[in-house]
């Protein structure tokens, strides 16, 4: 919950006495907020008191603010107000943003969601299909919670988090671990090449500190609140390609994830090839074409994750070209190859 402003600046002086005096080291630096901190939004749960700026305080920083030159790398960004809000950036600067002409470093993703073809299939079905590719490939899950990795604990090899990340991570770029469960990691790490093969995406993803928590709760269902979910989605689904020539595909499960993509209004808010993709996956027209080639429901399985789009290079089998791999019954349909063809 948040605490009210006015119940905060009540309560201010004997909250400052009790930061300012604290024995244990705090998770940010004092000196740069304490004269701030009257401006900040309070946020409590069961466990822990979060403290949130609505703009950073970056005046603090002259090294920072007195810079002649200030650059801002990013891959992907939901809304760029972000950069004058919370770093100070010259809104004028956000209208002219410098962008490569041609994207050199998407490799090949293949997006598959099983549930949306098939409601008959179970998400422990799922998990038992992964197991039986992770005997070959390296395959990372990436989950909301402890809870619901705890529901892999009898398929996973790795359970991580934050604690315990990066040993797991560098032998994953180093050998075959199997089949990995990333806890609340949809961003900040790279899985390229062999390291991850197949990615999954199990249940929405959720928010980590108490204010995105609690904006979450205020704005749920609205459009702020799909395109928060749809930016979190989108980054998960890009841990494991990171460069032109990688390969890989990617499986969206989950009932409460495969109700947000059934959501044109969450379809909306995907940007470029992602959002083609899904609507594809959703799209009447495609549920048009299975009833005409005359497919029973239980046909279609969206599972077929064929074992020649995973091979490695070199192998002469594996055709290049951004795909949608979805088969249903005897018909497979490949976007980037402009090509339908009979099995």
């Amino acid at each position: 919950m948040r605490v009210t402003y006015w119940a905060f600046e009540q309560q201010f002086s004997k909250v400052l006495d009790i930061l300012s005096s604290w024995e244990e080291k705090p998770e940010f630096v004092w000196p740069l907020v304490k004269e701030h901190l009257r401006f900040a939004r309070c946020f409590i749960s069961g466990a822990k008191v979060s403290f949130s700026f609505p703009c950073l305080p970056v005046e603090v920083l002259p090294s920072f603010c007195d810079a002649k030159r200030r650059i801002y790398l990013t891959a992907t960004l939901a809304r760029d107000e972000i950069l004058v809000w919370d770093l100070g950036a010259e809104s004028a600067a956000l209208s002219s943003p410098l962008s490569p002409q041609q994207v050199s470093d998407l490799g090949d993703r293949m997006i598959v969601v099983p549930q949306i073809k098939n409601i008959e299939l179970t998400d422990d079905e799922l998990r038992k299909f992964v197991k039986g590719k992770s005997l070959e490939l390296n395959c990372v899950v990436i989950v909301p919670s402890h809870a619901r990795a705890q529901l892999w604990k009898e398929h996973a090899d790795e359970i991580v988090d934050a604690s315990n990340l990066q040993p797991v991570v560098s032998r994953l770029r180093s050998e075959r671990v199997g089949l990995v469960v990333l806890v609340n990691k949809y961003d900040g790490v790279d899985l390229p090449g062999d390291a991850c093969r197949i990615l999954v995406l199990d249940d929405l993803p959720s928010a980590r500190g108490l204010s995105s928590r609690y904006e979450d709760s205020v704005f749920k269902g609205s459009t702020e609140f799909r395109s928060r979910l749809a930016h979190r989605i989108e980054q998960g689904m890009g841990r494991g390609i990171r460069a032109a020539d990688d390969f890989c595909a990617v499986m969206l499960m989950g009932s409460r994830l495969v109700d947000f993509l059934n959501d044109p209004r969450s379809i909306d808010e995907l940007r470029g090839a992602t959002h083609l993709v899904l609507a594809h996956h959703t799209s009447d027209v495609f549920l048009s074409r299975i009833r005409r080639d005359g497919l029973a429901p239980s046909a279609v399985t969206g599972l077929s994750i064929q074992d020649r789009r995973l091979r490695r290079p070199g192998d002469g089998r594996r055709v290049r070209g951004r795909r949608v791999g979805v088969t249903a019954g005897r018909r497979e349909e490949t976007r980037g190859g402009n090509r339908s063809r009979r099995r």
